[in-house]
């Protein structure tokens, strides 16, 4: 079973904002064990969504789509839908009477245009939009199953979530399959790939690779996880001298959580990065444990420890010939005084963030022997 998503908007189309909807509906249902066949987006055009349905309609069984319930005249998934599936719009009272509560709870005008957001065609199934006056649907039309969403991601999502899914799920159980990922640290795909592969040459696994500069993203999915001392082992041989961290998240996220456990706050004196360290490894959470400056003097009695960075003077200097650089990283604690000087390659586009990758990885170090 294939399942399609057809998100609609004229502003997705143009590029003026992105799908980020289907991006996480569909990882939920490919972690789950889903089958997505294609992604397709479409003006707000009545013909353009009609178009796409009817294609979609041949070769997927569940269409998901998502945008154009809303009350203005360039919304008009719903009437595409009922003329592709042949079925009459007809007005839903209870739809009805949410779209007027919510409007009035809220101080705004029930307009006459709010109307065809109670319209659906006649079989519909509808879930309630706990967010918004857009009640998403679902259609079954011959073998096709229909699901219709609102567009705003904080109306999509948590109906998505909360109770298509679940329906998804009820209706058509996933085929569980093992799924493994892994981010390598400075490898190109081209430098690793073969290894990797000659080690599944035998196997149904399927792999896939995916570029993070720094990073190289590398998944595996399989109908079954593997038996002791098969091919899993080899892989992971091959996978573990490129691990920065942890075998996924990026340095700079853990260091980013680690942080926001610290006792007393780091000083982090930064020179190198100019700032970029600091700005990746920061949130609302751990902010109050970081204190960033580019000079010394402040009274370093107060902090955990400081962490001093020099460096990447290729980099501001504007070099454009050289192929390395190098970061020098200083722990100053009570229990620990420690430098290191670690040689990066110097590209000047990615550099700044190669180097914080390295320097989190480091810092991680310390701050686990504190």
């Amino acid at each position: 079973m294939k399942i399609a998503l057809l998100a609609t908007g004229t502003e997705l189309v143009t590029g003026d904002i992105l799908n980020t909807n289907g991006q996480h509906i569909a990882q939920l249902l490919t972690d789950e064990g889903y089958t997505i066949g294609q992604h397709i987006l479409v003006s707000d055009e009545q013909t353009d969504i009609i178009s796409a349905l009817n294609y979609l309609m041949q070769t997927h069984q569940i269409i998901i789509i998502i945008g154009g319930l809303g009350p203005t005249t360039d919304d008009r998934t719903r009437f595409a839908v009922s003329e592709v599936i042949g079925q009459e719009l007809v007005f839903h009272e209870p739809s009805w009477k949410d779209i007027v509560d919510r409007l009035t709870h809220y101080g705004l005008v029930v307009s006459e245009n709010n109307r065809q957001q109670a319209l659906f065609p006649d079989s519909a199934t509808i879930f309630q939009n706990q967010n918004g006056t857009a009640n998403a649907c679902k259609i079954v039309s011959g073998e096709n199953l229909l699901y219709l969403l609102p567009g705003p991601p904080n109306e999509c999502l948590p109906l998505f979530d909360n109770q298509i899914f679940p329906d998804i799920q009820h209706l058509s159980p996933p085929q569980k399959q093992y799924k493994r990922k892994w981010r390598l640290f400075g490898v190109s795909e081209s430098a690793i790939s073969a290894e990797l592969e000659a080690v599944l040459s035998d196997t149904t696994v399927t792999t896939g690779y995916r570029v993070d500069y720094p990073y190289l993203e590398f998944k595996i999915s399989a109908n079954h996880p593997p038996a002791p001392n098969e091919w899993l082992e080899k892989l992971e041989a091959i996978i573990q001298p490129h691990l920065l961290a942890d075998a996924y998240e990026p340095a700079s996220t853990l260091l980013k959580k680690k942080l926001a456990r610290l006792s007393h706050p780091l000083l982090l004196i930064d020179s190198a990065t100019g700032g970029y360290l600091y700005q990746t490894i920061s949130n609302r959470d751990n902010y109050h444990q970081l204190v960033y400056t580019q000079r010394l003097g402040l009274d370093e009695e107060n902090f955990l420890a400081v962490i001093e960075i020099h460096g990447l003077l290729e980099h501001w200097a504007g070099l454009d010939h050289t192929l390395k650089t190098q970061v020098e990283i200083q722990l100053r604690s009570k229990q620990q005084n420690e430098k290191v000087i670690i040689e990066i390659p110097y590209r000047p586009q990615r550099v700044l963030r190669y180097a914080t990758e390295i320097i989190a990885k480091q810092i991680l170090e310390w701050l686990d022997e504190e």
